[in-house]
Parts: structure tokens; C-alpha cells; sequence
């Protein structure tokens, strides 16, 4: 039987084992819609574009946890679904667009590992990388504008484009923000959070809830879930790009604190410091001189670490407490999971 990506993860040793086999246990009940989505996602690739052609396969062919395309389907037929083939097009449409985000923000970054492998701008250059990121959002958008819910065809590529206006928002307040020496408030920090990731989790909870032709309280319910499950995972990963072992991570850590990005733990920090060590730590970051180790102790010296840790897990307790207007269900139970390993992951 072919597996997904996440499911050929399952038997690395070490801390990260624990979490992800609690994600394959997640994805069990829709295990073979995934394995279609591995499919569809090889299939989505044209072999026309030479280099380009190359970069796709590679970075379709990776390790991703496929989290985004998982959502849509559980909630989909968690809210009753029959049948697989919508959900499976619309879940691969959103894998699809959430790559071509990381590739975006590996550009941005300048980053050089990405799933335990080199990124696309750094293996083959930025114009291959920009060219392979904007392949990829033409074909989420391909697929989504052909998909029906409800018996209307726009309502899918009508949410995808709302959620690539968010995340285009979200982008430039980062981006913004760490140009500027403002500090931002923990409330302006999720404001962006919720436009930057958390909008694609609730684009595919509503997206699954509308496959389903779900009643408008339910699609209310499943929108709120993918937002507060977005925001949990993104808190999460402020966390670990600090805390994490890189080699189980499979990105480069350190990277939010040398761009100067507002991230919860820095902007509690700050917070809660006294003058003089405000000043030591941002003169540490600005110069590029702190060491990695040095900010991740005095962060963890603040508080900031579990400040940040419990903040997650409320995200994602409201997350939970969305579902209850589901009926019980395997589908409902793998939700529920996703919920909880968006906060265990490689802590």
C-alpha cells in the first residue's frame, strides 16, 4: 500500500517518534484519501518546464506532514461527507498552495534547509524557486476553481483567494514589522498570526465543512477550529525554532531571531524584562553576535518559553472545544488529536 509522506517518517528514533506516530494514528481513519492526495500531488507536476520540472518533484516528493490536506478531509467527513473525490482534489489544492508558501518564505528568509533537505532557492537558485512557487499556486487555484460545494463551483477558489489576500497581509506585517524598532503587542502578534498561517487551517475547516454542505452553524464552528488550530501550531513554532533539535526539526533553527521577526516568546520577553536587559538582548539580536544557546537561556531565564508553550495550548484547547457541536466520530476523535500534537511536536 503507498503511504504518505508523514507515514514514511514514522520510524525515525529519538523524540520527534512519540508525536508523529500519535499524527499516524490521527490520520488512520483517512488514510487512504491521503495516500490518493500523494498521488495526486505527483501527478500535478508538468514535466515540460526543464528545471523548474525538477524542483517540483523534489519538493512534492519530500517528508511534509500533509497536516493542511488531513484537516480538510477529517472535517469534511466529520460533517458527513460521502465519498472521497472532492475532498481528495480540494486536499491536494491545499498542500499544494501551503508549499508554494514555503518556498515563498525560504526565499524571504534566505533559508537552506526545509524538511530535513536543501531548500529550492538554495539547490537550484531564486529564479527556480520563484518560478516553482508561483507554478504551484496557479495549480491550487486550477483545481479549486473546478470543485463544487453546494452545487456552486466558486465557493472553493473563492476561499483560496481570500486566504492568499491574508497571507500576502500577514507576510507584509511580518516583514513590515521587522524593519521597524516598535515592539508589537502580543494582540497585534496574533492579529498577524491569524492573517499569516492560521488563515490556510480555516480556509481547509471551512473548505471540508462545505464538501459536506454543512448546516452555517457547523461551517462557523469548523472555521473557528482551523483558526485557532492555525495559531496553536504557529505559536508552537516560534517555540521551536528556538528550542528545537534542528536535525529532528528538518529546518534551520534560529531563523525568526535573526531576522528580527516579533515572535511571542521575544515579544513577552520584552515585555516582561527590565530596562537593562531589554536593551543587552535586542543589542545581541541587532548585531548578530548572540549566540543561539545564549538568547534561548535568557528567554527560558523570562518565562517567555512556558509563557508561550501555554498560550498554545489554550489555542489549541479552543480548537477542541469548537468540535463539541460534532457528533462523535473517528473523524471527529483524529480533529481532536491534531489539536494536541500541534502542541507536542519535538518539545
Amino acid at each position: 500500500m503507498e503511504t504518505s509522506g508523514s507515514a514514511q517518517t514514522a520510524t525515525r528514533k529519538g523524540p520527534a517518534m512519540h508525536t508523529q506516530t500519535e499524527l499516524e494514528c490521527a490520520y488512520m481513519p483517512i488514510r487512504d484519501e491521503l495516500a490518493q492526495v500523494e498521488k495526486e500531488l505527483k501527478k500535478s507536476v508538468s514535466k515540460d518546464f526543464g528545471t523548474v520540472s525538477d524542483a517540483l518533484v523534489y519538493l512534492l516528493g519530500s517528508e511534509g506532514k500533509r497536516v493542511r490536506p488531513a484537516v480538510l478531509i477529517l472535517v469534511a467527513k466529520a460533517c458527513g461527507l460521502n465519498g472521497s473525490g472532492r475532498g481528495v482534489q480540494m486536499a491536494t489544492a491545499a498542500e499544494l498552495f501551503h508549499t508554494a508558501t514555503l518556498v515563498t518564505d525560504d526565499i524571504l528568509d534566505a533559508a537552506v534547509i526545509r524538511r530535513g533537505q536543501k531548500t529550492v532557492n538554495q539547490k537550484w537558485g531564486t529564479d527556480t524557486a520563484v518560478l516553482s512557487a508561483q507554478y504551484l499556486y496557479l495549480s491550487a487555484l486550477s483545481i479549486s476553481s473546478r470543485i463544487k460545494s453546494n452545487g456552486d463551483v466558486s465557493d472553493c477558489s473563492r476561499v483560496i483567494l481570500d486566504t492568499a489576500n491574508s497571507m500576502l497581509s500577514g507576510e507584509i506585517k511580518d516583514i513590515e514589522t521587522g524593519k521597524s524598532d516598535r515592539l508589537l503587542t502580543e494582540q497585534e502578534y496574533i492579529s498577524m498570526v491569524r492573517d499569516k498561517t492560521a488563515s490556510l487551517f480555516s480556509a481547509c475547516s471551512r473548505i471540508g465543512a462545505l464538501l459536506a454542505d454543512a448546516e452555517p452553524r457547523v461551517l462557523k464552528a469548523m472555521l473557528v477550529y482551523g483558526e485557532n488550530l492555525g495559531i496553536a501550531f504557529q505559536i508552537a513554532d516560534d517555540v521551536l525554532d528556538i528550542t528545537a533539535d534542528e536535525n529532528l526539526l528538518g529546518k534551520s533553527l534560529g531563523t525568526d531571531l535573526r531576522m528580527g521577526r516579533m515572535t511571542l516568546p521575544l515579544i513577552h520577553h520584552l515585555r516582561v524584562s527590565d530596562r537593562k536587559t531589554r536593551r543587552t538582548f535586542v543589542e545581541g539580536l541587532a548585531s548578530g553576535k548572540g549566540e543561539l544557546a545564549s538568547l534561548r537561556f535568557s528567554l527560558e531565564r523570562s518565562g517567555s518559553i512556558d509563557y508561550s508553550l501555554n498560550r498554545a495550548r489554550q489555542y489549541a484547547s479552543a480548537a477542541r472545544k469548537s468540535l463539541d457541536i460534532l457528533g462523535e466520530s473517528a473523524y471527529k476523535k483524529s480533529l481532536e488529536a491534531l489539536s494536541r500534537y500541534a502542541v507536542q511536536r519535538e518539545m
